[in-house]
């Protein structure tokens, strides 16, 4: 496995797949959603320290920030799907 295949997997898919994890734990209960607001609260704070904290030449908090946001998008995706499969199964 080549390094740019790491470096891919460890920003955009591993993130992902822990706010799909993460989300679908609580996905019987009626809070759920705190897990989706708790990932965006912490895409908010690393946005708030990526713009203020001056790091020229480390991207680290950058790549932190990203991370968040793939693990929010994977947090809402599932939260849309676990209310869209509970509306299908109250019609039915």
């Amino acid at each position: 496995m080549s390094q740019e295949t790491k470096n891919i997997f460890l920003i955009f898919i591993i993130p992902f797949v822990l706010g799909i994890v993460f989300r679908s734990l609580f996905y019987k209960k009626k809070k759920g959603w705190i897990v989706s607001a708790v990932a965006g609260g912490l895409v908010l704070i690393t946005a708030i320290i990526n713009i203020v904290v001056y790091t020229h030449g480390n991207e680290a908090l950058a790549l932190i920030l990203i991370q968040s946001v793939c693990a929010l998008i994977g947090s809402l995706l599932t939260g849309a799907a676990v209310r869209i499969i509970n509306r299908k199964n109250k019609l039915q």
